[in-house]
């Protein structure tokens, strides 16, 4: 993200446990997914990516959630910019005071 956010922008990222679920969600304010619908291809870059990286980023990333049993997705956010959100399920467990 912080490599699609201009330099004056934030990346705000945001994370909460809810019903045995962890949910991040990462957000950039940059120009957001030229094709959202691809973004987790393998060897995929959008048109215009700045130069290095193989496009296996976020193709990697979905697979380790996916092992885990969650899911993760992209959009463009309605604000601006992209947006990804990551959905585990973790062990919660009551602590006695």
């Amino acid at each position: 993200a912080g490599r699609h956010t201009p330099a004056t922008a934030a990346v705000d990222v945001h994370a909460r446990v809810e019903e045995g679920r962890l949910r991040v969600a990462v957000r950039d304010h940059g120009p957001g997914f030229a094709e959202p619908e691809r973004v987790f291809d393998k060897f995929y870059r959008g048109p215009g990516a700045a130069s290095g990286g193989l496009g296996l980023g976020l193709s990697i990333a979905k697979g380790l959630v996916s092992a885990l049993e969650g899911t993760m997705a992209g959009r463009n956010h309605p604000d601006g910019g992209a947006e990804i959100v990551v959905e585990i399920a973790v062990e919660t467990r009551k602590t006695l005071a």
